[in-house]
């Protein structure tokens, strides 16, 4: 029985890792004409806990393909009681850098916890969505204020 439930976790993250993509994509960003933005994606395999006080949670690493950096970058799971996603049962919030900045080329870890789900036997489907706000440079480039 334990590798019946294994093999359907197993199946549960493959799924998930397939429609967790990152809304901007590098082919998404260069068919937009966009440059100079951070591109987060799930890099590796995603795992799946549960915290001491048995709520389930996802755990993992995004990476920073894009030429600049990023911050605030939130990983979001929604799991659902069927397969067309309309009975939700819970979301899961992470901060990959603990919602800090993302440099390019930087790999960082996430956590994302489920507050309401007790098991993840309940859930049919997995839904995923990334958020993150671009850091934008900008430098002062106007003379000193003069000394009175």
């Amino acid at each position: 029985m334990m590798n019946k439930q294994r093999g359907a976790l197993l199946i549960f993250l493959v799924i998930l890792a397939s429609r967790c993509n990152s809304p901007a994509s590098p082919d998404r960003i260069a068919s937009a004409g966009l440059t100079d933005i951070a591109t987060i994606v799930l890099d590796g395999n995603q795992g799946m806990g549960r915290t001491a006080d048995g709520h389930p949670y996802f755990f993992g690493y995004v990476k920073n393909l894009g030429p600049a950096a990023a911050k605030n970058c939130q990983i979001i799971y929604r799991a659902y009681a069927d397969t067309e996603e309309t009975i939700f049962l819970d979301v899961a919030r992470g901060y990959a850098a603990h919602a800090g900045i993302i440099d390019p080329g930087q790999r960082v870890y996430f956590e994302a916890t489920f507050s309401s789900l007790t098991s993840f036997v309940q859930v049919k489907r997995f839904g995923c969505q990334m958020i993150w706000e671009n850091v934008h440079v900008f430098i002062d480039t106007s003379p000193p204020n003069p000394k009175p």
